[in-house]
């Protein structure tokens, strides 16, 4: 998930923003008719207090697949929609808390190779 820090926008647009997060139910962008983006709010329903390893299950992970087969199929509503980006966040999660993916080599190892590349000769 892409972060995207709104400290120094204008007011105007944090307003917006604000106004986005009020829906518990996530709401649906659209411009000229289209759907652009769809906005969930953090935490709406404090499911997500514990995250803790073991709160993942089959169920949920089955709850979550038939939920991304509506959303293959075009049948998924507003709600279910809320509902499988929750879970995809748990799942998430999840798996950073059980096996988290060792980022911070990967990007020391990009920046010596960037520093490295800005010295060579062209």
């Amino acid at each position: 998930m892409k972060h995207l820090s709104l400290d120094g926008y204008d007011e105007q647009i944090k307003r917006f923003v604000r106004s986005l997060a009020a829906g518990s139910e996530g709401i649906l962008l659209e411009l000229e008719g289209r759907p652009v983006a769809f906005v969930v709010g953090p935490n709406r329903n404090g499911n997500r207090t514990s995250l803790e390893p073991e709160n993942w299950n089959d169920e949920k992970n089955d709850r979550r697949c038939d939920l991304i087969d509506k959303e293959i199929e075009g049948s998924l509503t507003l709600a279910e929609r809320v509902e499988l980006t929750e879970l995809e966040e748990e799942l998430l999660d999840y798996r950073n808390r059980l096996a988290p993916i060792p980022i911070a080599q990967s990007r020391e190892l990009y920046r010596q190779l960037l520093l490295r590349a800005k010295k060579s000769p062209k």
